[in-house]
């Protein structure tokens, strides 16, 4: 019998036996008395969770398409490798640079999208490079900048007029008459100039960081290197030198273009620079951010001056004559053109800055035109116009005229440069003439035709929208018309418009073209428009407010806006809708409201303004190892991302991709409380005592930012009654600021990691 057991019941009945001793030691172990004494014995280390591979959110969630585009993936298990998958209509993937776990890095290609078509929603999802799909999706919004064409820049040469357009990288050029002659440029054409004595172009980027020097009439290349960012030029021909104002590092360069683009000096400038003018023996470069023009000798990059407005300078013409004695610095610089024969620098801009005064007077917009004496370092007096917003500026010193273009009521004035350099007495009657330039035929009205030119309103002109002049030193004048995309010619004497060219196909996108003429126009010939505030969609300076309570308030950027509601400041509105209809109507005096085709078509235009691409990045998009800061400090971005999401503890208000509380509806429209004053410390009892708080600023963009906080502590300073830039690094200014109550966890960092940390903020 015993051979006919099956063979596997010895093993069974041993294995039986074993486990009953197993088991019975195991209950002894866990008897009463002895469970709490071997209950850390029995303790075994737990195998540790792997996260889950999850897509959380990308940002900036707003990109555009006329470049590429660094982007941060936020979710769990993200490794080096990963594929970032964008659905239709952009249908490309696209895999992770670098990534720690919970984010990830990557750069996005210029995504191409129908002409007519200005946006469009992308899904986004993550995969394993072996294809293992992560949980959850995110969403991209592109916005289609490279159909939508925005003339910035014009310059005359060898007969030709010719124009530039940044988002669709062209160059186009028309004589007079004569067919328009095209060239497609390089990434981002921001900046441009007549390189003389002989017929060539000087064309400098926001993207690319070459200079190209172009021969007219055939347009063939040399390609120089040069920054990039750069954002006006002046060319001296008797050297073949550039001067070169860029807004990354916010310097003004001097590179020698006979000599292959050698840099001979580089100085720091205010921050947000923009045009360039020589001026003797200096050369002058207006801020856009701090309404400073800087004087930098041209031998040498020595700071020779820096000017803006003063209480009690003369202000000639407009509302805000009787605020002389009230002016607090002054607006965006616009263009500058210098008088050789006079020794006059003239500046265009929106105003002098009326401060906080008495009265309460809150509309500080007088465009015009501000007169400097180079020589003397001074300031002199400024004639207001009163209405519209005077943009560029170009000038026949010989004759004595200069010419103001005016972007926010579609004309160009001719000035008398006689009476304007005699003095306050005689610039009151400067004004020569104004000429309108009406819109093609057949072009869109924001508004019927027979609500224009009535009533004190602007007329039809307003669509046109000039935004540079240049003159051929053969009796003609043109203009570059940004709104409607054509060329104006101008005979100077007498002074009439004689014809235009189209260049540019600006309707392919018609209800966003509509949007924007109504930010840049003065439809209520108040003298504001969005843009005199806001200038292209991004700050503006320090304004004594417009709303209550009343109080000098940063005017703040557009960009990426759409995505961090409640919007305006102190913060009001719920929606870009409810933002265009109230500030609109307000900078028009209600004459006349906005109606609603102008207020979907303002609320498209700025919510489709995005966070340009940040220039700190590697290029592949990933934060690099080292950055110089702005103050010459050096940091590392990479240990910077453990600083911002863990001893810092700055995530908490902060945090990603957007960096603000208001990316998402559930922690929207918190205040806070950072140890920041009431109120910016210049004529404090003029000023609404308020509590010190305020939403939590995305952090996108944040290096092209001037100043910081709400009040404009961080970056502007007070004297002698009047704005000065404090810090030309605000952002260290802000977090090396102690007020009663903590900033985050910043106090325990050690100066090498505050520098860190200010690395990384930098690549947002």
């Amino acid at each position: 019998m015993a051979k006919d057991r099956p063979r596997f019941v010895g093993p069974v009945v041993v294995v039986a036996a074993v486990a009953l001793v197993i088991v019975g030691a195991v209950l002894r172990r866990f008897s009463p008395a002895r469970a709490s004494r071997n209950a850390a014995a029995l303790t075994l280390p737990a195998a540790p969770l792997q996260p889950p591979f999850q897509l959380v959110d990308v940002g900036p969630r707003l990109i555009s398409n006329q470049t590429t585009t660094p982007v941060l993936v936020m979710g769990q298990g993200l490794t080096q490798g990963d594929v970032l998958v964008l659905g239709a209509p952009a249908n490309r993937e696209v895999v992770l640079a670098a990534a720690d776990g919970q984010r990830g890095w990557a750069r996005l290609p210029g995504i191409d999208l129908p002409a007519a078509q200005s946006e469009a929603d992308v899904k986004v999802t993550l995969r394993r490079a072996t294809g293992a799909l992560a949980l959850g999706d995110a969403r991209l919004t592109i916005a289609n900048d490279l159909h939508f064409p925005d003339p910035v820049g014009l310059a005359v040469t060898g007969g030709l007029a010719c124009a530039i357009s940044t988002p669709t990288d062209e160059l186009v050029c028309a004589t007079a008459p004569g067919k328009p002659q095209r060239r497609q440029l390089g990434d981002g054409p921001s900046a441009i100039v007549a390189a003389g004595p002989s017929a060539r172009l000087l064309i400098g980027y926001e993207y690319l960081p070459e200079l190209w020097l172009l021969t007219v009439p055939g347009l063939a290349v040399q390609k120089l290197p040069g920054p990039r960012a750069v954002t006006g030029m002046a060319f001296d021909a008797s050297r073949a030198i550039a001067f070169v104002a860029e807004h990354q590092g916010n310097s003004l360069q001097a590179i020698d273009v006979g000599h292959g683009g050698a840099v001979l000096w580089r100085t720091p400038i205010d921050p947000g620079p923009g045009r360039v003018a020589l001026a003797g023996d200096v050369v002058a470069v207006g801020s856009k951010q701090t309404g400073e023009v800087q004087l930098v000798s041209a031998a040498d990059g020595a700071l020779v001056a820096t000017l803006s407005p003063s209480p009690g300078m003369p202000i000639v013409g407009g509302h805000t004559a009787a605020f002389s004695g009230r002016i607090d610095g002054g607006l965006a610089v616009r263009d500058l053109v210098y008088s050789k024969q006079r020794g006059l620098l003239f500046v265009a801009s929106a105003g002098p800055n009326i401060g906080p005064n008495p009265e309460r007077m809150e509309v500080a917009m007088n465009g015009g035109v501000t007169v400097i004496d180079v020589k003397k370092r001074a300031v002199l007096y400024h004639l207001g116009f009163g209405a519209g917003v005077s943009e560029a500026l170009a000038l026949e010193d010989a004759r004595g005229v200069l010419y103001v273009s005016d972007i926010g009521l579609g004309l160009v004035r001719a000035v008398d440069v006689e009476k304007l350099a005699r003095g306050p007495a005689a610039a009151v009657k400067a004004l020569q003439s104004s000429v309108a330039i009406p819109p093609p035929d057949g072009f869109p009205s924001i508004r019927p035709a027979a609500e224009l030119g009535v009533q004190g309103r602007a007329g039809p002109e307003l669509h046109s929208g000039p935004k540079a002049l240049a003159l051929d030193g053969h009796g003609a004048l043109f203009a570059l018309d940004r709104l409607s995309g054509t060329l104006a010619r101008f005979q100077t004497s007498p002074f009439k418009l004689v014809e235009q060219t189209p260049l540019f196909d600006v309707l392919e996108q018609p209800q966003r073209r509509a949007g924007q003429i109504v930010y840049y126009t003065d439809v209520g010939r108040t003298g504001m428009s969005c843009d005199t505030c806001h200038v292209d969609g991004h700050v503006g300076g320090l304004l004594f407010s417009k709303t209550r309570p009343i109080r000098l308030y940063r005017a703040t950027s557009i960009r990426g806006s759409r995505e961090t509601p409640p919007y305006f400041i102190p913060a009001s509105e719920q929606s870009l809708l409810g933002t265009a209809s109230f500030v609109g109507d307000r900078n028009r005096y209600q004459n006349p409201p906005l109606n609603p085709s102008e207020i979907a078509a303002l609320a498209l235009f700025t919510s489709e303004i995005p966070t340009p691409p940040n220039p700190f990045v590697a290029a592949d998009g990933a934060p690099p190892a080292s950055l110089t800061l702005p103050d010459g400090a050096v940091g590392n971005p990479r240990a910077g991302v453990d600083l911002f999401f863990g001893k810092a503890r700055c995530q908490g208000c902060h945090p990603g991709p957007l960096f603000t509380t208001d990316q998402s509806p559930t922690t929207r429209g918190r205040y806070l409380a950072v140890g920041m004053p009431a109120h910016f410390p210049l004529r404090p009892q003029f000023q609404d005592g308020v509590k010190p708080e305020a939403p939590a600023q995305s952090l996108n963009g944040l290096w092209d930012l001037f100043p910081l906080t709400t009040t404009g502590v961080a970056g502007f300073s007070a004297k002698d009654d009047k704005l000065v830039v404090g810090s030309r690094f605000p952002l260290r200014a802000l977090l090396e600021r102690r007020g009663d109550i903590p900033h985050g966890n910043l106090a325990v960092l050690s100066p090498g990691e505050l520098n860190d940390l200010l690395a990384f903020l930098l690549t947002l």
